[in-house]
């Protein structure tokens, strides 16, 4: 009985061990600023940010404009047929009596 409390003691220290140094903390805490993922380091505070190419150690600019292409132009409004024309007529009558 002795030598089974003793085992799961040993079990039980090593298993905290385990936990404290492998899974929690965890080296990177992630955030985000905006809608860029960071994260940073616990031990030694660097930041990084995430793009296509990976993790960054520099974060991006944050006072620059960014600059994006003008919208295409609207298309023009469809001009209306005689036909159509005299229907949005007879339902806007239709619709005061």
């Amino acid at each position: 009985m002795k030598r089974t409390i003793r085992l799961f003691a040993v079990f039980a220290v090593l298993f905290l061990a385990y936990v404290s140094v492998f899974i929690w903390p965890t080296r990177w805490r992630y955030d985000h600023l905006g809608l860029t993922p960071i994260r940073t380091d616990r031990v030694t505070g660097i930041m990084q940010f995430c793009n296509l190419h990976g993790w960054q150690y520099q974060l991006p600019p944050l006072g620059e404009e960014i600059t994006l292409q003008p919208p295409p132009p609207a298309a023009p409004e469809p001009t209306p047929t005689p036909k159509a024309q005299e229907l949005s007529e007879r339902r806007a009558w239709e619709r005061r009596s």
